[in-house]
């Protein structure tokens, strides 16, 4: 089975320490929120994948994927579904990119990822998933396709 490439994660201590219980923080985008306890549950880390109260519009030319992780060795997914009209369907995730094979504690940044032109403007669930030693984490954001770019957000850490 074919993985994805190995990255190398940079470590700023301080930063470390301030997530030191954390499995993996999303930072970029925004995610729709976060507790510890709960991260382990699917799909979406124990929040309600239709909260919008964070939407980040994400660009169909590209957008940043940053995360810190707390663990040494890891997988992540990157995955994506279109919000259902109502709360009533289950959500159908689809693959944005390989998986990721993670060495190291610290950032984990993807500078563009790309939007799904044909979901311009509609609400989707973005699912980032790490497997690590502790078993799967979930976390989620809550995009929105634009057509234009985001002034301002970058991989900077």
């Amino acid at each position: 089975m074919t993985m994805g490439p190995t990255l190398f994660l940079l470590v700023a201590p301080a930063t470390l320490a301030a997530v030191a219980s954390a499995h993996f923080v999303l930072e970029v985008p925004t995610s729709v929120g976060y507790e510890d306890m709960r991260e382990g549950t699917a799909p979406c880390g124990g929040f309600e994948p239709t909260r919008r109260d964070a939407v980040t519009d994400w660009p169909v030319a590209g957008a940043p994927l940053k995360l810190i992780s707390t663990h040494p060795r890891s997988r992540f997914t990157v995955r994506i579904a279109l919000l259902p009209n109502t709360t009533a369907g289950p959500l159908t995730f689809s693959a944005m990119l390989p998986v990721i094979q993670q060495s190291g504690l610290g950032w984990l940044c993807l500078p563009s990822l790309p939007g799904i032109a044909a979901w311009e403007g509609q609400d989707a669930v973005l699912q980032v998933t790490q497997v690590a030693t502790d078993g799967e984490l979930f976390q989620v954001s809550a995009p929105s396709t634009q057509r234009c770019r985001v002034p301002g957000v970058g991989c900077d850490v």
